[in-house]
């Protein structure tokens, strides 16, 4: 058989539970190594910057075509890619689309199809069913942030939203506070609040408590996730919070001005290129508003451009990596605003895979035996 023989290793939904897709505190490990190789720039994302999120398609409340999908909430196709270095040294992402529609048929609101592929060649290594993947990546992330963020003495958590990210979000701050005795939830709907509280105090053995407001989440929280979707973020209040919390935003999420005015506030950001990209990308599709109504980094960004504020935010590869040390004493605060990059799903994909390969995981796909055109 010629060496140009080229096959994929296709892993399921089972395969990839089966190659360690769940296994947080490997998922946490994996993100801090991700972010220790950003920290040196041995990396490249979208764009001709190399800092963007991604590439979307949207689609127009009023199509011009009957048959064209119309807007609703949640829905737009995303494919997102990158490079990473270090020990990783792959390139790799995910495909998806979202619907919310897709909840009423009892279906992920995004379905995912994550690759990698050859640095050098481009050739695909594995394809693999991406849900698992993004939200592990995804909710890691506060806990790697948590764990250089948090004060010493934080005991409890909070989990605003208790949909699936929050399930991961959760499960990463258990993993990156030691000693956590406490988890406290709240979610709009009151019902899945208490299904959240029930699988994950089985899932975790720690307490978990449901509240009714943001108020009592946040007055009993030293760390706070947010991980809500919807045209209503979440708002925490300055008075409301603990001695020394920290404020984890990965999904939609606000603040009072006057806590990112604060000079003894920490503000650690994923990638600061990239949310600069996205607010760029936002105004030039006519929908910075939508934006401005969620993200706590266009808060930030707009105090520093009003002059209310130096732009003193940092990156968490600088954190992770211990060139910044932003913890300096139990009682001033912290936030970390995360939008999510496609570096975390190249490493965590990345890690699956070997594993996948050491265990003799999935299911080996033909490209061509010798390519038909060269």
């Amino acid at each position: 058989m010629s060496d140009r023989k080229l096959e994929t290793l296709l892993l399921s939904e089972d395969d990839v539970i089966a190659a360690g897709g769940l296994d947080m505190k490997k998922c946490v490990a994996t993100m801090e190594d991700v972010f220790r190789v950003y920290a040196t720039g041995d990396w490249r994302m979208c764009g001709g910057d190399g800092v963007a999120h991604g590439g979307v398609v949207t689609f127009p409340d009023n199509p011009p075509v009957p048959t064209m999908p119309k807007n609703t909430p949640d829905r737009r196709y995303v494919a997102m890619c990158g490079y990473l270095g270090g020990r990783f040294r792959a390139c790799g992402g995910k495909f998806y689309g979202s619907n919310r529609e897709n909840l009423k048929n009892g279906m992920p609101r995004s379905i995912l199809t994550a690759f990698l592929s050859d640095t050098d060649t481009g050739a695909p290594l594995a394809i693999m069913q991406g849900c698992i993947l993004s939200t592990m990546r995804t909710g890691a992330m506060p806990g790697v942030a948590n764990k250089y963020l948090q004060a010493s003495t934080a005991q409890t958590v909070g989990i605003v939203g208790a949909g699936v990210i929050s399930h991961a979000c959760c499960l990463s701050l258990i993993e990156t506070m030691p000693n956590c005795r406490e988890v406290f939830i709240y979610d709009i709907v009151e019902e899945r609040s208490e299904k959240f509280a029930k699988e994950m105090e089985a899932d975790t053995g720690i307490k978990m408590t449901v509240v009714h407001s943001m108020e009592e989440l946040v007055r009993n929280s030293d760390a706070i996730s947010l991980a809500s979707s919807g045209t209503n973020p979440a708002y925490i209040k300055t008075e409301w919070l603990r001695p020394g919390a920290t404020i984890l935003i990965t999904g939609g999420g606000l603040v009072d001005d006057e806590l990112l005015e604060d000079p003894d506030t920490g503000i650690v950001i994923d990638c600061v290129g990239m949310h600069k990209d996205n607010m760029a990308s936002a105004t030039e599709n006519g929908v910075i508003q939508e934006f401005a109504k969620q993200w706590s980094s266009y808060q930030y960004f707009k105090l520093v451009e009003a002059g209310k504020i130096p732009e003193k935010a940092v990156e968490l590869g600088d954190v992770v990596g211990g060139k910044v040390n932003l913890r300096k004493n139990d009682t001033h605060h912290n936030i970390f605003l995360s939008s999510g990059l496609s570096l975390e799903d190249v490493g965590w994909i990345y890690e699956v895979y070997q594993t996948a390969l050491e265990k003799g995981i999935g299911t080996w796909f033909k490209f061509w035996d010798e390519p038909h055109w060269v």
